[in-house]
């Protein structure tokens, strides 16, 4: 909702009028967003029911956009088929959590439908050599005298 009218003309997409149309015909919905007060628990009970039950959900973004016990009761109630997701809202995961329970005594009901990575999707030989030489490079700017890219304490 956030980007301009005609941006999705110039990409040759479908803009959809809200999130319910979207999700009524979305096979796959995939989270690219941060947390923030208007992602915080969007995947809820509602968002699920509104989903197509074939519809798969992809989380990379951040753990507490999904709330965990509407997304079990979905997985349970066949409401969505089947779910990927890189982060959990509570990390590391609560093993009595029924979700995470069912998850890693491989349940019948859930066996293919749950693939719960430990928040390194980004991982691959690639991403390893692009982060050692980013902290390099970064270091060598400080040892120069600059200021840091991205300096977390002021």
């Amino acid at each position: 909702p956030y980007v301009s009218d005609g941006k999705d003309k110039s990409l040759m997409i479908t803009r959809y009028g809200n999130l319910d149309e979207l999700l009524a015909i979305s096979d796959i919905v995939s989270f690219h967003t941060p947390l923030t007060s208007e992602t915080l628990s969007m995947a809820n009970k509602s968002f699920f029911d509104k989903m197509k039950s074939t519809a798969i959900l992809i989380n990379t973004a951040r753990g507490q956009i999904f709330n965990i016990d509407d997304l079990y009761d979905a997985l349970r109630s066949n409401i969505i088929k089947a779910v990927g997701t890189d982060v959990l809202p509570i990390e590391p995961p609560e093993k009595t959590h029924p979700l995470i329970k069912a998850w890693r005594n491989d349940k019948k009901w859930l066996s293919g439908r749950l693939l719960i990575t430990p928040h390194s999707a980004f991982y691959n030989r690639e991403s390893f050599i692009e982060m050692r030489e980013k902290a390099a490079l970064e270091a060598k700017r400080v040892l120069e005298g600059f200021e840091p890219f991205n300096q977390v304490n002021c």
